[in-house]
């Protein structure tokens, strides 16, 4: 296997100010649907809440209440997507071949604004990571964690990162990338 490290990037999508009553009066499903389309290619695998979050940020809404949420379900119940549930968090791909052959992981700048919080990545994207770090030797859990956190950018480590790298391990070895013996993670 070889994993590949990227420059995570954003995608940027044309702003426009419709704001909260416009986006929910109107019928914006043909607009919505094109910009969930373009942060999917974009940026996949993404996860439902930054995708929801680039598209609703994108309409100039900062905040989406209950009608909101309700208005995008819609809309994204019309739409075929390739996605994947982890927990109780669900990640959108380009297509099958994206999801089922994914060995990549990103990195944004440490200085991005947009930087994406640990939740928004996706435990196959922490499972590559990790193989890029065991590709130089076995480690014990809590080191492969900490390389592995820190290869992703997350330098101040909380519960929510512990998480979500101990969820991107158990994918590894589930999918086979690597695998673990009394503690220590190997490929």
């Amino acid at each position: 296997m070889k994993t590949i490290r990227k420059t995570y990037i954003p995608a940027q999508l044309t702003p426009r100010d419709m704001g909260y009553e416009a986006f929910l009066k109107g019928d914006h499903t043909r607009m919505v649907t094109a910009r969930i389309r373009q942060v999917i290619a974009e940026e996949a695998p993404v996860s439902d809440r930054l995708l929801r979050k680039r598209v609703l940020n994108s309409l100039g809404i900062q905040r989406s209440g209950t009608a909101v949420t309700m208005a995008m379900d819609a809309i994204m119940e019309t739409i075929d997507f390739c996605d994947s549930e982890e927990g109780n968090d669900r990640f959108f791909w380009k297509d099958e071949k994206q999801r089922k052959s994914y060995s990549q992981y990103r990195v944004s700048a440490p200085d991005d604004p947009e930087k994406r919080d640990i939740l928004d990545v996706s435990a196959r994207e922490i499972a590559n990571a990790a193989w890029a770090v065991l590709k130089d030797g076995n480690r014990e859990q809590d080191e492969l964690m900490r390389e592995t956190e820190l290869l992703l950018g997350y330098t101040r480590i909380g519960s929510n990162v512990r998480t979500k790298v101990t969820e991107g391990l158990r994918s590894g070895v589930r999918e086979r990338k690597f695998s673990v013996k009394n503690g220590t993670y190997m490929l």
